[in-house]
């Protein structure tokens, strides 16, 4: 995990420096008869010492840009006053010698001053400390929401330095920490979760061994331990899902991850809800919110808007499927819609299953396009 440091420890003024030593010294004075434009130029590492027009001053590598002509060159730099000035009349060979001299001057400058390379690092670490150690103690760290940290390379650095200095660069900044690691914050982060998935399920076996009649299988341990924000149970009916679920819910309960007021269980229809509610209860001794989808939804419009609305007394009923049968058979007395009807049926699925009776009094056939009665499609349908 990503550890906190004391903040004296992230700027090292002095650091032991892997480089090789920067030295330099160039000039430049104007002819009597010209405008005056005299400089000189002194590296020595990250320090770079600058006279111009007798004015003399310090100035931070960062601060210097190099502009390359075709004909003439001219450097531009600005010091601690935000004073800008351009040091003009450069032979060709000084300016290559300053330029080579200059990208290392800027390594040893990244190396004195690391944050200037990795701007926003601390802020980042301290907010990603703070939410993951929160989303631990919840169960499981939530990838989506983590905002991965971007390195850009600095300006000024070539491809090669920044390849080969930006970990050391790091570790100036920030030893106890795995550069590798902060690039890949999400890898991390899942892996870290599957390890604590395996630590939970070795650790509360007890609890996997007698929360239900049987002990549960190893699948359903992995679901029961699982705090992803999205975890799809894929199994068939009678297998234990409803069993995955309460049991879910207690080892939640007891380990911490969540107070009995801040789950909500759903089910499709009245039954499958009222059998999860015992089941629930049961593992628990507690009253956990349990209900259909249904009647979620409209306890929410109800509280958003002040005033629940209706459903249809067939709805409640649970007569549903007759209500809307009784519907069909009226629409496909038009010949249009029973045509319509018909095609889609005989194309993309199985058509709605009606009394036998009902079916012969209309007289229902599937035809091909050559008016074919379809008689073995009626038959199995």
């Amino acid at each position: 995990m990503i550890k906190i440091k004391n903040e004296q420890n992230l700027n090292m003024q002095n650091p032991a420096s892997p480089l090789q030593r920067v030295d330099g010294y160039w000039e430049h004075h104007s002819l009597r008869f010209m405008p005056k434009h005299d400089w000189e130029v002194m590296i020595q590492n990250d320090v770079i010492n600058v006279v111009f027009n007798g004015k003399t001053f310090d100035v931070s590598p960062e601060k210097i840009n190099l502009i390359s002509g075709l004909l003439s060159s001219v450097v531009e730099l600005e010091d601690d006053n935000q004073n800008k000035y351009q040091l003009r009349g450069w032979k060709r060979d000084q300016i290559k010698e300053f330029q080579q001299a200059l990208e290392g001057s800027l390594l040893h400058f990244y190396y004195r001053y690391p944050e200037k390379v990795f701007l926003g690092y601390q802020s980042w670490r301290d907010s990603f400390t703070k939410e993951y150690e929160k989303e631990k103690s919840r169960g499981w760290v939530w990838i989506d929401p983590v905002t991965p940290y971007s390195a850009p390379q600095p300006p000024g650095l070539k491809d090669s330095d920044w390849i080969n200095h930006a970990k050391p660069l790091f570790n100036r900044l920030d030893p106890e920490t795995d550069f590798e690691l902060v690039l890949n914050i999400r890898g991390y982060i899942y892996k870290e979760n599957r390890k604590d998935l395996e630590l939970l399920i070795k650790e509360d076996s007890g609890f996997f061994d007698t929360i239900e009649k049987n002990p549960l299988t190893e699948e359903q341990r992995r679901a029961v331990a699982c705090f992803a924000p999205r975890t799809l149970v894929v199994a068939a009916a009678g297998s234990g899902k409803s069993s995955v679920l309460a049991a879910k819910t207690a080892y939640a309960i007891k380990k911490g991850f969540f107070l009995p007021s801040e789950m909500l269980l759903l089910a499709f229809n009245n039954d499958a809800a009222a059998g999860l509610k015992n089941k629930v209860t049961s593992a628990t001794g507690k009253d956990i919110e349990v209900c259909t989808f249904h009647k979620f939804c409209l306890q929410v419009i109800g509280k958003a808007t002040g005033r629940k609305p209706a459903v249809a007394k067939f709805i409640e009923q649970e007569q549903g499927d007759r209500v809307m049968g009784n519907i069909l058979l009226d629409l496909i007395k038009d010949p249009l819609y029973k045509h319509k009807f018909d095609s889609y049926n005989l194309f993309f699925g199985p058509r709605h299953k009606e009394a036998k009776g009902e079916e012969e009094k209309r007289g229902f056939q599937l035809v091909t396009k050559q008016k074919e009665i379809v008689k073995e499609a009626l038959q199995n349908t």
